[in-house]
């Protein structure tokens, strides 16, 4: 029975549906983490700082399975299509071939790019150039705060590290 919660029902949402938690945007600061719903997903790091603050969909003050929601398109793409062009002329032809997908997701594995993780030492530019730092508290940054240790706080699937899949690429000429 899904009545006081409508939005964890599977009903009419794609085989491939993944549901996740709606993120806001990254903690300001300590003071706010206490102020907001609790975010305690297990693990050894406590929510801090730069890490993401999740939306609490049905108010009880605690972010949980409950507050899950779907998320983004399918994995699988809904639409895949292709066309072709081709133009002739005294001897002389040109044709080409496009092909895409619309209406996928996929999302960014944190622990898979996450910095100073598992002894790796690279950081990718997308990280190196939008990350929340105490010096710079930006709430929209790419990248929640850096740490030695992956937070499960931020390894959710949820909408922060959601990407759109749809593509379109000229396949031959």
């Amino acid at each position: 029975n899904y009545s006081a919660t409508p939005w964890l029902s599977h009903i009419g949402q794609s085989l491939g549906q993944t549901y996740g938690y709606v993120a806001e945007r990254l903690f300001v600061d300590d003071l706010e983490v206490l102020n907001s719903p609790t975010q305690n997903f297990g693990g050894d790091i406590a929510t801090a700082a730069g890490d993401i603050k999740y939306k609490d969909i049905n108010g009880d003050g605690i972010i949980s399975t409950l507050d899950m929601v779907p998320i983004g398109y399918p994995y699988t793409p809904e639409v895949i299509y292709g066309f072709g062009v081709s133009f002739g002329h005294k001897g002389f032809d040109i044709s080409c071939f496009f092909q895409g997908s619309g209406r996928s997701s996929f999302w960014i594995d944190p622990s898979k790019v996450a910095p100073f993780i598992g002894g790796q030492r690279q950081l990718l530019s997308a990280i190196a150039d939008s990350v929340w730092t105490e010096d710079d508290r930006d709430i929209y940054a790419f990248w929640p705060r850096l740490s030695e240790s992956l937070s499960n706080n931020n390894t959710q699937t949820s909408t922060w590290f959601m990407r759109d899949g749809s593509f379109l690429r000229l396949k031959s000429a």
